[in-house]
């Protein structure tokens, strides 16, 4: 074997250990865009619990619930309360859209999104949290959540607490199988 038949085969077997390289390093950058991705995921929900579960405190809670079903009567601190609430949704929301935008978002929970979107933005009260609140975002986002409104049919807000012990007595009504805890 001459030097040039050598020279040859290294080149070859340095050549292949690139390609190998590359297909290697593509698959890294796939596995971290997942990663990245579920990280993304994982903040949402998070952050979005977290807005529940502030919800389901008592003075939150209340004006919650009486924003939600558009008491003109409510109190001004109470309707105060209600839009900041919308406000941090609104919020909440806008990250979700700006991620989408950077590819960060799986389409899946995309769609979750918007699904959610269009429930809230069925009701009266988070309409008028969205106009009285619309000029502190931007255009891009205040466009696409404009159209999240025209796009929503507007229903009368649903009280979860009734919705819940209607299902429950159906649960525990007699004959019914039951499930144990």
């Amino acid at each position: 074997m001459s030097l040039s038949d050598l020279a040859a085969i290294g080149n070859f077997t340095s050549g292949f250990a690139v390609i190998v390289s590359f297909v290697f390093l593509a698959l890294q950058i796939r596995q971290g865009n997942r990663n990245q991705r579920a990280l993304m995921q994982q903040g949402r929900a998070g952050r979005t619990v977290e807005l529940l579960l502030r919800l389901a405190e008592p003075g939150l809670h209340e004006s919650m619930m009486l924003g939600e079903r558009g008491d003109p009567t409510l109190e001004p601190t109470k309707a105060d309360a209600f839009v900041r609430i919308m406000i941090a949704v609104f919020v909440n929301w806008e990250d979700a859209f700006l991620q989408n935008l950077a590819g960060a978002i799986d389409p899946a929970g995309r769609a979750a999104d918007e699904t959610a979107m269009r429930s809230i933005l069925s009701s009266p009260a988070s309409r008028a949290a969205w106009k009285t609140v619309r000029h502190q975002f931007g255009g891009a986002y205040r466009d696409y959540f404009d159209a999240m409104v025209r796009a929503s049919e507007l229903t009368p807000s649903v009280d979860l607490g009734m919705v819940w012990k209607a299902h429950l007595a159906e649960e525990l009504a007699p004959g019914e199988p039951h499930t144990a805890p």
